[in-house]
C-alpha cells in the first residue's frame, strides 16, 4: 500500500512537470525579410521599378548593376561585399515601399539586375537577408524603314545634294569621301573591314568630338551635324578629277554613342 502511494505520487509530480513545460513561452523566430519587386518599364537607357518589403521597418539597399559577372559570386555575402566596393550603400538605403523609382544612364540593349537586400545600418550595413535578384534588359535600338532620295548637282569642285528622307521626323547624317579611301576602309580583305554603318558612325563621332574639343557641347554638335526632314548639303573645294562616294543614314545619338537606325 505504501509502495502504491509512492508510485502515485511520482505520477502526479511527472504530470505537474509536464504541464508546467507546456506552458513555457518560446520567443518567436524572426521572419525572413522578402521583397516584392516589379519592373514597371524599361527604355534604351532607363528602368522604372517598385519594391515592397515584407517588413516596412527594415532598412534595405536597392541597386542596379549589369548582370554580367554576377554568377561569379558563390554566396550572397560575397556578392554584397563586392557591391560595397562599387556603391556607397548609404546613398541607396531605403525603408518601406518605394514606387516608380527611375534609374537613368544605362547602356542600350544590355542585361541588368535589380539587387535588393536588407542591411543593418548600425553595423556597417551588414547583410541581414537573402539578396533578391530581378533581371531585366534595356531596349535595343529599333531599325527604321527610312529611305532617302538624293538629287546631286556638280559644278567644278562643288557638289550640292538635296536629301529627301521618307520619314521626315528622323534625324540623319550625311558624309562624303574619296572613293579610293572608301574602298580602303570597306575592303573585306583590308585592314579595317568597315561596313557603311561603321563609316557613318565613325564620321559622326569624329565630328562631334572635334566640335566638343573646340568648346562646343554635344547637344549643339547634334544640332549642327544631324539633319531632319529635307535638307540641302553643299561640299566645296573638292579635289578635281576625283570620284567620291556619299553615304546618308538615319542616326540616333544616345549619351556619347551613335547608332545607325536605317539600312
Amino acid at each position: 500500500m505504501k509502495k502504491f502511494s509512492w508510485l502515485m505520487s511520482l505520477l502526479f509530480v511527472a504530470a505537474f512537470v509536464s504541464v508546467g513545460c507546456d506552458n513555457e513561452v518560446t520567443p518567436d523566430t524572426p521572419k525572413e525579410v522578402t521583397f516584392e519587386v516589379s519592373i514597371n518599364d524599361t527604355d534604351k537607357q532607363f528602368v522604372d521599378y517598385s519594391i515592397t518589403p515584407s517588413d516596412d521597418n527594415v532598412d534595405y539597399v536597392a541597386v542596379v548593376r549589369k548582370s554580367l559577372g554576377l554568377s561569379e559570386y558563390d554566396t550572397d555575402a560575397a556578392l554584397v561585399a563586392a557591391l560595397g566596393e562599387e556603391f556607397n550603400f548609404a546613398d541607396y538605403v531605403v525603408k518601406g515601399t518605394v514606387n516608380n523609382v527611375v534609374v537613368n544612364g544605362l547602356d542600350v540593349n544590355t542585361a541588368y539586375s535589380l539587387l535588393v537586400f536588407a542591411v543593418d545600418v548600425n553595423n556597417g550595413y551588414a547583410l541581414t537577408s537573402k539578396v533578391s535578384r530581378t533581371a531585366f534588359r534595356t531596349d535595343a535600338i529599333k531599325k527604321s524603314d527610312c529611305s532617302f532620295v538624293v538629287d546631286t548637282t556638280i559644278e567644278n569642285t562643288e557638289a550640292t545634294f538635296i536629301v529627301s528622307p521618307s520619314n521626315r521626323e528622323l534625324g540623319w547624317s550625311f558624309m562624303i569621301m574619296d572613293q579610293m579611301e572608301y574602298l580602303q576602309y570597306t575592303d573585306s580583305f583590308g585592314e579595317y573591314k568597315y561596313t557603311d554603318d561603321d563609316l557613318v558612325k565613325s564620321d559622326l563621332v569624329a565630328k562631334i568630338e572635334t566640335f566638343v574639343s573646340e568648346g562646343g557641347s554635344v547637344e549643339d554638335a547634334v544640332k549642327e551635324y544631324i539633319k531632319v526632314s529635307n535638307q540641302r548639303v553643299v561640299y566645296s573645294n573638292l579635289a578635281p578629277n576625283t570620284e567620291f562616294v556619299f553615304l546618308v543614314a538615319a542616326v540616333e545619338v544616345i549619351g556619347s554613342d551613335v547608332w545607325v537606325t536605317s539600312d
